[in-house]
């Protein structure tokens, strides 16, 4: 790699991965310095391909082998060094498997760049479903209850403690450490499973027992009461601790539609940015009272029949649909920028801009969603509605940008067919189509 004879930029991002999460990523750092990133992946899949606004840097093996990145990190390491000598390299992942390995070789990796994430021993607590759980509920924060089952126990003696513990369906069984069950594959594998019964429930058992069989990391799963309500009933909370562990971002969004693919299940397509006063205090008293250093991303439901919210997990990682902050002209990459470059807190925004983020077509929203939210839809589309994977800088006129145009507009009216085929219209009548509006929470001091 010979030296630039170039002006070098102020930084130099790294960021591991190639989803969508990623492009955020190297979106929010091309808009806040017009810097672009250097993307360590295995393949560049469509959310980063034809992107003039970044640079693979491909890793031989697959984005499950997560040993090569870090060995590609340190490949390059020397060479960005003598390539850029005074330029910082600011290091950025967003799976939590990445997050874990990073920090199990941050020794190493110190030496040549500079990044922010929570400890191995607070991700330890914290990832862990069952464990975030009782620290939340520690830290006065309202979450479901929560079993925490193993595989290793045995199926019968598994499905005995489930039917002890609750008496009513549906359930919700779902992985407890997302970093060793994200890993694995199988046909009709899904995020999060809901049993209706007590045979459907021991149906999901069986397939979790036999496809997690040999995966130690992977055999831990939370199983909790689902809280009632559709997807207008979830929100999304995004921190940053800087290193004086001062919270110098808040950022929030009101999910009006999920994805229902199996195997993305829960991951928001479309969102409202707010702000949640009372939300906010306990998500910075957890963080703060943790310990915890770098992003934090928490999952949040709103009871519908009861109107109490309950945090669900938190991530320790920005979360893949970060760039609704930086629609908002909330940017979260200035507090980590100056946490790691200036060793400074970032002043929170309070009132940051109200923008539709979304990946989906118009009308697909519209179909979904009812009354006051179904309102701020069409009045944010005109104009204040963002595609995550639209972004400005990309337009010029070349074969690139057409490409990159025709894969968003694709995927993008895609999501009709996977919807209809996943969660069709009917589905949600099942489940209450009255779409929650979250006044309450906004106003709440």
């Amino acid at each position: 790699m010979e030296k630039s004879t170039k002006t070098p930029p102020p930084f130099q991002p790294i960021i591991l991965g190639g989803d969508i999460g990623t492009y955020g990523l190297v979106r929010s750092f091309f808009e806040g310095w017009g810097v672009k990133s250097l993307v360590v992946t295995s393949m560049v899949l469509g959310p980063i391909q034809n992107s003039r606004l970044l640079k693979p840097v491909i890793v031989e093996g697959d984005d499950d082998s997560h040993e090569d990145f870090i060995g590609k990190l340190l490949e390059i390491g020397p060479l960005l060094k003598k390539k850029w000598p005074d330029t910082p390299l600011v290091l950025m992942a967003n799976s939590d498997t990445n997050v874990v390995n990073i920090q199990n070789h941050a020794d190493q990796l110190r030496e040549f760049y500079l990044f922010s994430f929570p400890s191995l021993e607070t991700i330890a607590e914290t990832n862990d479903k069952a464990g975030f759980a009782k620290l939340a509920e520690k830290h006065g924060m309202n979450v479901p209850r929560t079993l925490e089952i193993n595989l290793d126990d045995g199926l019968d003696a598994v499905k005995k403690q489930v039917g002890e513990a609750f008496s009513q369906y549906p359930l919700i069984i779902k992985a407890s450490r997302s970093y060793g069950y994200e890993q694995l594959h199988w046909p009709g594998k899904a995020k999060v499973y809901t049993a209706g019964d007590t045979s459907e429930a021991a149906e999901i058992l069986q397939t979790l027992e036999e496809h997690t069989a040999g995966h130690p990391q992977a055999r831990h799963f939370v199983v909790q009461p689902r809280i009632e309500g559709n997807d207008t009933f979830n929100l999304s909370l995004t921190a940053y601790v800087d290193g004086r562990g001062e919270v110098s971002f808040l950022g929030a969004a009101h999910v009006l539609l999920e994805d229902h693919h199996p195997t993305a299940l829960g991951n928001p397509a479309a969102m409202i940015t707010e702000t949640y006063p009372e939300l906010f205090r306990q998500a910075e008293a957890f963080l703060v009272g943790e310990n915890w250093r770098g992003f934090a991303n928490f999952d949040v439901k709103v009871n519908r029949g009861t109107g109490e919210a309950f945090f669900f997990e938190v991530n320790p990682r920005i979360g893949r649909n970060l760039y609704y902050n930086t629609a908002a002209g909330n940017n979260p990459m200035f507090a980590l920028v100056n946490d790691l470059l200036k060793g400074e807190s970032t002043p929170i925004n309070d009132n940051p801009d109200t923008v539709l983020y979304t990946v989906l077509p118009r009308s697909l929203l519209l179909a979904y969603t009812t009354g006051r939210v179904r309102a701020q839809v069409k009045e944010l589309w005109r104009g204040k509605h963002f595609h995550p994977l639209l972004a400005p800088g990309e337009r010029e006129w070349s074969l690139r940008y057409v490409k990159r145009r025709f894969y968003v507009w694709v995927s993008t009216w895609n999501h009709w067919r996977k919807f209809l085929q996943n969660f069709p219209p009917k589905a949600l009548a099942a489940i209450g189509r009255e779409s929650f509006e979250t006044t309450p929470l906004t106003d709440a001091r």
